[in-house]
């Protein structure tokens, strides 16, 4: 007895429920972190963990946690805002800037009074002001032109040539005279002829003569009309005036000058304006200290400033931070039932099944009927080939396709039954050819939808093995050989192993599995790992095998064939699969 039969004997090979059983937690461990993997706590966890993990997150977070507000730029501002409000000069300045002396001194400032001193200023300062004053305070009668023009017609009015040229001019001799003058003839009368000629004799025609060459009369009118003048009097009475200067407008000018200097609110203003206070004003105003301080002030005013200043006063500044949001959140999370379930199933060793493996291939037969899509019924690739099923040479069963394939309750059956039908035959002679037969079966394969070159291949199948009816499950290629028999039934027992072509013969290398209960249904499993192969039943290794590279790209194949006549005792015979999964190893993994 092998050591398999013995365990299995002894009850020390598991049971396909507890295949089943581990299979199913596997996969529903491996479901329910698939979608704990797509729901959005975890999403949010993820991001939140890379997040807090992030050196943008760690840097935030010290510089949030060492912050201080002494030696920060606000605690620098509000120092140096202190600093200018409580100087000397900044405290008088704004004294000053509030006090009712600047006030009346700028009230002052903007009147007309100050305006009009500052204009009689700018005049009565200069220097030709000035200068008029002293001409006008030494100016002395005697020596002006207008004395000398009064003399000279004093001078020619008392002239005696001036009164006899006059007196001439009225007398009869003058008359008689200008009628000679003015008709070119002499008088005819003798008593005028001697009166014209004493005339021209006399001392009153010569003086007559030298007052006209002289121009004395026109001189004398031109002074007379001169001195006689508005103006000339008016000018002369101001020279004659000791106090001349008191009548000019220069002197209003200055009196109303020397007024407004006396004035309180012009004195005010210059004793004020040349203060210390107002010169400490002053210098203040335009200064860059007083630029700077309103600067400041501003800049504290502000909500932003003021929010700074008490955000880094209040030790608990972290604890009110977005940050400190995403760490609670994150915490909160990391305590959610979903998470650790999460971790739970990602720290699962059972799970490392599937960094290894995937799975490729999968029926549980859970639908009503076969899944033609994943499953061929007939032989492969004959069918394909030859467009009909059809039986080989020494095979007593007529392939029915679906006829002879049923699913109820999640199981496939392959029911071979005693039954007559026609068909096809192959015979290596003629090909193939019409045949009638005494039985029916049928026989199913992944040739056009699934193969595998390695991996895991298994099938939990029930089946009662009789010697007439051969039941297997196998992997095959396009050609006849090779083959790998999984499972292959015989009389009371079972068998796996390959069988390869050797010189245009096929050698059989199986091993036979006795004294299995087959009432019951069984894991046939393969396990392909490059060139060596291991069988295992229930997951009990059972045998081993090593093949070469013209074992490759093989699909799976299942059948019920007749090479005897059956005992009636025997039919119908059911070739039961409960599932056939394969899985193949993960990209990196071989």
């Amino acid at each position: 007895m092998s050591g398999f039969s013995l365990k299995y004997k002894l009850g020390l090979i598991p049971g396909t429920a507890k295949i089943d059983a581990k299979w199913n937690k596997l996969l529903g461990m491996r479901d329910e972190l698939q979608e704990l993997e797509q729901s959005d706590e975890l999403a949010r966890y993820r991001e939140l963990d890379a997040e807090l993990k992030s050196a943008e997150f760690r840097a935030r977070k010290k510089e949030l946690t060492q912050l201080k507000f002494e030696g920060s730029h606000e605690q620098k501002i509000l120092s140096e805002l202190e600093h200018l409000s409580r100087s000397k000069s900044m405290k008088q300045y704004f004294k000053t800037l509030s006090s009712e002396k600047l006030a009346r001194f700028k009230k002052i400032e903007k009147g007309d009074k100050l305006a009009r001193f500052n204009e009689l200023k700018e005049i009565v300062t200069t220097p030709e002001f000035t200068k008029r004053r002293k001409d006008v305070e030494k100016l002395h009668y005697n020596n002006t032109p207008e004395a000398a023009k009064r003399k000279e017609f004093e001078a020619l009015k008392n002239d005696k040539r001036l009164k006899s040229y006059y007196n001439t001019l009225a007398s009869d001799s003058y008359r008689l005279y200008m009628k000679a003058e003015e008709s070119g003839e002499k008088p005819s009368d003798p008593n005028e002829i001697k009166r014209y000629e004493k005339f021209l004799a006399s001392g009153e025609y010569s003086n007559l003569k030298t007052v006209e060459k002289q121009n004395l009369t026109q001189r004398y009118e031109e002074l007379r009309g001169e001195v006689q003048s508005d103006e000339f009097l008016e000018r002369e009475k101001f020279l004659k005036n000791s106090k001349r200067y008191q009548t000019t407008d220069d002197y209003r000018l200055l009196a109303e000058y020397e007024k407004l200097s006396k004035d309180p609110e012009i004195k005010f203003y210059h004793k004020f304006r040349k203060s210390g206070e107002y010169l400490n004003y002053q210098r203040v105003h335009d200064s860059k200290e007083l630029e700077r301080l309103n600067e400041l002030e501003d800049l504290v005013k502000d909500e932003g400033f003021r929010e700074r200043v008490a955000f880094l006063k209040d030790k608990k500044r972290y604890e009110k931070s977005e940050d400190f949001k995403l760490e609670q959140e994150l915490a909160k999370l990391k305590n959610s039932e979903l998470i650790k379930k999460y971790f739970a199933l990602h720290k699962a060793r059972e799970l490392n099944f599937f960094d290894k493996w995937q799975v490729a291939f999968d029926d549980e037969f859970t639908r009503d009927g076969v899944n033609f899509e994943r499953w061929n019924s007939g032989i492969y690739p004959g069918k394909e080939v030859f467009g009909n099923n059809y039986s080989q040479a020494d095979e007593l069963q007529c392939l029915n396709g679906e006829e002879n394939l049923q699913v109820h309750g999640g199981i496939l059956s392959i029911v071979t039954r005693k039954e007559e039908s026609k068909g096809m035959r192959w015979n290596p002679q003629y090909g193939l050819i019409p045949a009638e037969f005494q039985y029916t079966s049928s026989m199913l394969n992944t040739g056009n939808s699934f193969r595998i070159k390695q991996g895991i291949i298994e099938a939990k199948i029930r089946v009662n093995p009789c010697a007439e009816i051969v039941s297997a499950f196998s992997l095959k290629g396009d050609g006849a050989f090779p083959q790998i028999d999984i499972l292959r039934s015989g009389k009371n027992e079972v068998s796996m192993g390959v069988i390869r072509e050797i010189k245009g013969e096929p050698v059989w290398q199986h091993q036979t599995i006795t004294g299995l209960n087959f009432k019951k249904f069984h894991v046939y499993r393969l396990e392909w790992d490059g060139q060596t192969l291991t069988w295992k039943i229930n997951n009990a290794v059972v045998h081993q095998s090593k093949v070469d590279s013209s074992f490759d790209n093989m699909f799976l194949n299942l059948l019920s064939s007749v090479h005897e006549e059956v005992h009636h005792q025997n039919l119908p015979h059911y070739l039961e699969v409960d599932w056939v999964r394969c899985l193949v190893p993960q990209a990196g993994n071989n």
